[in-house]
């Protein structure tokens, strides 16, 4: 029976939704926190798997006592496996059950994998198999050198010894995987034989645990299991396989074999045919005002929603913007910042947030120039009493570094990608908007194979443009605002200047220009002051 219908709001966000909805991995960091919750364990700095930070997690059979403790020694229907009872109440059958579960867990990684990974040690059976591919990304990967970004390569061919050792690993995943079943199935007979003898805090407690085997172990290591199996073949159509170093400031974090669907929209929807009788998608930023004809634009916005894969057609809507941007904004690109020269770039930074007098948020396509940018810009901001918080460097959630540049009308805020999305900052504490480059996609192993589906550089420019524009949003919230947009990047191609309001007129300035523009359309003042020395902050 179909369900109700759906609202998605903020419907570009649909295709990156189903990519992670509907993709698969195995890393080491997620199994091994599989290992702590199936037997216990300490617990680690999700930052570095290889800190201990003195907590010890409860397994899966301490769980499984407290769960039955309360549950009643009768075998009845609940003991259907039939013997005598374990400990903490336990079935013959269970306790065959939590001793293959326990076997199994031995064989994912232990806490510290991090430093045996590096010293090229490794212990158990998974731990093998991920040493040697990290050998494989190491030797192969086409981005060793970019210090900042993941390393990845492809899968297949595989290295040496790699298809046996995955093969063994599949075979204990999936006794692994077997045993998890079978215990649930015990404790779900528990619960349909005995259940009326328990107290309602004990018929909770089992169904707790039945529930949690189910989706925090039997789920996942069914798709590991099954990853594996496959690791020596081609991935299936519309899919794409790779394997990825994970690293944070440089240091490695994660290790894992990825699965990724090229079109996810189209499993979602496949997902919506079977359940939603009607859909309504909205957002400010779906369609993409181009150089070619509406009806391309229609297209490739239903391709990030998935309603293309769809046989009857879509209603389409375009409202018109409440706002005045033409009276609201001014859309600056800077000729004469460069590219490469970060004290040149560190010193228009400063100079436009001190001719807006705060109220600034930058934008970076690359965290090592932020965190850069934020290390010269601290002493003559905090000089003219102006606040700098940055994503990634203060301590802080990106919730509520939003919060804090929202209610300090003065201060300046620093971030990436998730601040783009995320800032809703309505009045004067949003005045300025400085974007470093032209967002355009990093060339992953993931993206490449969507490029080719999608039309090759057209499909670049789409992306570039689109974020361009969901930037471009955050400087507006309502009709009384006004703001600034500048783009640091003079490369900036007219063709994607489109992103931006028509009305508006797109000017090509100088930083001197630009600055003062900004202070007189937003205000601030703010005295300018000369570059900073490049290699060294004021």
């Amino acid at each position: 029976m179909l369900g109700v219908p759906h609202i998605f709001d903020e419907g570009h966000h649909l295709f990156d939704a189903a990519d992670s909805a509907f993709s698969i991995s195995l890393t080491l960091d997620d199994a091994a926190q599989m290992r702590r919750w199936l037997i216990g364990g300490v617990g680690q700095n999700p930052l570095n798997s290889g800190f201990t930070n003195g907590l010890r997690s409860q397994g899966l059979m301490a769980r499984l006592d407290q769960a039955l403790a309360g549950a009643g020694g009768g075998t009845g229907a609940g003991g259907s496996g039939g013997g005598s009872l374990g400990a903490g109440g336990q079935s013959a059958s269970e306790s065959q059950a939590v001793k293959i579960i326990t076997e199994a867990a031995y064989e994912l990684p232990a806490d510290h994998w991090a430093e045996r990974m590096i010293a090229g040690r490794a212990s158990g059976l998974l731990e093998s198999l991920f040493r040697v591919i990290r050998q494989q990304i190491l030797a192969t990967s086409a981005s060793r050198n970019q210090e900042e970004y993941p390393l990845e390569c492809e899968k297949l061919p595989l290295w040496d010894g790699l298809a046996g050792l995955a093969a063994d690993n599949a075979e204990n995943m999936r006794q692994l995987y077997a045993a998890l079943s079978k215990l649930r199935t015990l404790l779900l007979a528990r619960l349909e034989g005995d259940g009326e003898k328990m107290s309602p805090n004990s018929r909770a407690a089992l169904q707790s645990l039945a529930d949690s085997l189910q989706n925090k172990a039997i789920l996942p290591i069914g798709t590991w299991y099954k990853l594996l199996e496959q690791m020596a073949e081609p991935p299936p159509p519309n899919c794409v396989d790779w394997l990825e170093l994970t690293r944070y400031r440089r240091l490695e974090r994660n290790i894992g074999i990825y699965r990724h669907f090229i079109d996810p929209t189209r499993p979602l929807a496949a997902a919506w045919r079977q359940s939603v009788p009607g859909l309504v998608i909205t957002s400010a930023t779906l369609t993409e005002a181009t150089t070619d004809t509406p009806e391309n634009d229609w297209l490739r916005a239903e391709q990030r929603c998935g309603t293309a894969h769809f046989t009857s057609p879509s209603f389409r809507a375009r409202v018109a913007s409440p706002f005045d941007y033409a009276a609201q904004t001014k859309i600056l690109i800077l000729t004469n910042v460069g590219r490469h020269n970060m004290g040149e770039r560190a010193a228009a930074y400063r100079d436009l947030f001190l001719a807006a007098g705060g109220g600034g948020l930058g934008l970076f396509t690359a965290i090592d120039s932020l965190r850069e940018i934020h290390q010269r810009l601290q002493a003559p901001l905090a000089e003219a009493e102006i606040m700098l918080l940055a994503q990634h460097i203060d301590p802080m959630n990106r919730a509520t570094l939003i919060d804090i540049f929202r209610a300090e009308e003065n201060s300046c805020l620093l971030g990436t990608d998730a601040i783009r999305d995320g800032v809703d900052v309505p009045g004067r504490s949003l005045r300025l908007l400085i974007f470093d480059r032209v967002p355009w996609p990093r060339p992953t192993i993931l993206h490449r194979a969507r490029r080719s589906h999608y039309g090759g550089h057209a499909y670049d420019e789409s992306l570039a443009r689109l974020k361009l524009k969901q930037a471009f949003g955050r400087l507006i919230r309502r009709q009384s605002d006004r703001g600034v947009f500048v783009m640091m990047d003079r490369q900036t191609p007219t063709r994607l200047l489109s992103a931006f309001p028509s009305e508006v007129l797109v000017e090509r300035v100088s930083l001197s220009e630009a600055i003062a523009t900004t202070r007189e359309f937003v205000g601030g003042g703010g005295q300018v002051r000369p570059p900073l020395p490049a290699g060294r902050s004021e």
